[in-house]
């Protein structure tokens, strides 16, 4: 304590003498300056996918192949495994393990939709305020709902080896996923004398939330994208589940 009254007191003197600038010894933060951004690297993100033990430096080496050979069912686990970064690709004499696909099956039915026709009198709108003030007399709202839904499900069957195990371990995945959307027209207001005029308000809260959160158009193409990537999440946490010790196949001279 008595040494730091004696610098404090010798900074005094200095600045009192113009021997030592002020800003020198106060430098304050501008409170405008920024926080210094954190970077995350990829390799740190990629390490807890899917629940992910193992890092990008230690990955699992492993190789995909089928009985009776099918290379489709092999491209599409392939590459669904290697989105994580602690999985590389090896050939059979590197290979920790082996995933053996012994049948994938995938089928996608796409309902033909449904239209929901809205019509409501004058007095019927809830939101009566609007309903005042831009409908005629005797007028209806009218709006047109159409709603889609896809199916889909999946049966992969697999066996799993290392060069360690004695037997092979088989494992079958099974599920379905439903994909639903609403797509809505543009309200109209029909004039009972005649004549359609765009109606420029939506009827209630809820027929707006249903028809702006219905959810984006859905198609063959994204629900096949949704299963493979449940395929690729199950095969990955089968994967990792293997001991980190069965990382010993040798690497060849």
């Amino acid at each position: 304590m008595r040494n730091a009254l004696m610098i404090m007191g010798l900074v005094a003197v200095l600045m009192l003498t113009g021997c030592v600038p002020p800003s020198i010894i106060t430098s304050p933060i501008p409170a405008s300056s920024p926080i210094p951004a954190i970077k995350i690297s990829a390799d740190y993100n990629n390490q807890f996918l899917d629940n992910d033990k193992f890092s990008a430096k230690n990955p699992r080496k492993v190789l995909v192949t089928s009985s009776p050979r099918d290379l489709i069912s092999e491209d599409i686990v392939r590459q669904q495994i290697l989105k994580s970064a602690s999985i590389i690709s090896a050939d059979r004499t590197r290979a920790d393990i082996i995933i053996e696909i012994q049948s994938y099956n995938v089928e996608i039915n796409i309902d033909g939709g449904s239209t929901e026709s809205i019509l409501l009198n004058k007095s019927s709108v809830p939101n009566g305020i609007e309903a005042f003030f831009k409908m005629p007399e005797s007028s209806t709202y009218s709006i047109d709902i159409q709603h889609q839904r896809i199916v889909g499900a999946y049966e992969v069957a697999y066996t799993l080896q290392t060069p360690v195990a004695t037997t092979e371990t088989p494992h079958v995945m099974r599920d379905s996923i439903e994909l639903k959307t609403t797509t809505c027209s543009q309200p109209k207001v029909i004039n009972a004398f005649g004549g359609v005029s765009v109606a420029g308000f939506w009827a209630s809260d809820q027929l707006k939330a249903q028809c702006l959160n219905g959810g984006s158009t859905i198609s063959r193409q994204g629900a096949q994208a949704q299963i493979e990537n449940a395929i690729g999440r199950g095969v990955r946490g089968e994967i990792f589940k293997v001991p980190e010790s069965i990382n010993t196949t040798a690497s060849p001279p």
